[in-house]
């Protein structure tokens, strides 16, 4: 989740920079990090399981778009009810996309059995569609998890573009932007480093699926009792709030939940340890950081694999890692200085662009048109 809203915080900061007023629609969990943020922040109270309560959801938004009046609405693409919501009330819509754009014969699963769900899905889209009088979907391409939410204006791909496989299916109407984020001003309490050490930055996940925090705790532990009490390494480990910590604590071990935390504790790591997040993937190519990365979610796997081309990374599944495996991947990358190398080249790459002007500037571009009563080129097929 919150690799869709940090995102989308950044743009809305960016946005509000250059003047426009931006009220930012969430679930009450996420107030306190969009009000840290200096943007208005709107309840909504369905979003927590948006698939599940898509005509609830489209319903509420539906009202509140009603109240808080808006020329455009700016939406992630892997969500409908913003989008049908905006049509409903003929409100222009940008959407959003942070997720790596595969093509359909790389998707998660079974390609019948996606074939079959991606039919049912749009059935029962095109339900909550007809409820609200609106057109049934015109294009497969919207029942596809991902892209449910397109916009037929303009599409904001937030990826690097050297993670976009050219096989991908990318709508025409695309513009890629690359990472966007929003860097907070948190004050990390001073970490207790020992000297001359190297600096190892462990990411637990976000995600909520069992067998995910099942492995996450495993390579935790693993970690541990490798490298603490070790002092050639210092071991920093992010995690939500909420994530318990059920190890007992070692010098050498500095636990953060501060959220957002990776851009500001990145700079001074040396390796990452990551379960492979397209979020901490990209922070890492931003600040050039050798990783090892253990792919978790459905699509990590393949988001991993085109990450590990660019040379800067070990890949390991969940299932090769034990205390002397992640001992020699560590090892690995601190001789072998052609990972840190391929790290930094990429940092540099990067550099040029600054992707959340670049996302803000075709919004403003986007809205220009609108306002001056311009013919806004409308891709019939979405």
């Amino acid at each position: 989740m919150l690799g869709h809203i940090i995102p989308a915080i950044g743009l809305g900061k960016e946005l509000k920079s250059a003047g426009h007023k931006v009220f930012f629609l969430a679930n009450k969990m996420h107030e306190s990090l969009i009000l840290k943020a200096d943007l208005n922040f709107v309840e909504t109270g369905w979003d927590k399981f948006p698939s599940r309560f898509i005509m609830e959801f489209t319903n509420e938004l539906i009202e509140t778009l009603k109240e808080i009046k808006v020329d455009l609405v700016i939406c992630d693409s892997a969500q409908a009810p913003a989008a049908f919501a905006a049509e409903k009330n003929a409100i222009p819509w940008v959407s959003f996309q942070t997720t790596v754009p595969l093509p359909d014969s790389s998707l998660p699963g079974k390609s019948k059995v996606n074939e079959r769900l991606r039919v049912l899905y749009g059935q029962n889209l095109n339900k909550v569609r007809e409820h609200f009088q609106l057109k049934p979907l015109k294009n497969s391409i919207r029942t596809r998890g991902d892209l449910v939410g397109l916009s037929p204006y303009l599409h904001l791909l937030m990826v690097h573009e050297k993670l976009v496989d050219r096989e991908a299916y990318l709508p025409p109407n695309t513009k890629i932007v690359g990472f966007c984020s929003y860097t907070s001003t948190v004050n990390i309490r001073e970490l207790n480093h020992l000297p001359n050490a190297t600096n190892l930055l462990v990411c637990t996940t976000s995600l909520t699926r069992t067998e995910y925090l099942e492995i996450t705790e495993n390579y935790l532990e693993d970690i541990f009792e490798t490298f603490g009490d070790d002092d050639k390494f210092n071991i920093v480990v992010t995690a939500p709030p909420e994530y318990k910590e059920k190890n007992p604590p070692k010098k050498n071990i500095t636990w953060l939940h501060e959220i957002p935390i990776h851009d500001s504790i990145m700079p001074s790591i040396d390796i990452v340890i990551s379960h492979g997040g397209t979020s901490t993937i990209q922070r890492m190519m931003r600040y050039g950081k050798p990783g090892v990365i253990i792919p978790l979610g459905d699509d990590q796997p393949t988001l991993t694999e085109r990450f590990s081309k660019l040379g800067s990374i070990k890949v390991m599944s969940p299932s090769e890692i034990n205390k002397t495996s992640i001992k020699q991947s560590v090892n690995e990358l601190i001789r072998n200085k052609e990972f840190q190398t391929q790290a930094l080249n990429l940092a540099n790459h990067l550099k040029q662009n600054d992707p959340n002007e670049m996302a803000s500037k075709e919004v403003e571009l986007f809205l220009k048109k609108l306002k001056a009563g311009n013919k806004i080129c409308l891709n019939q097929k979405i």
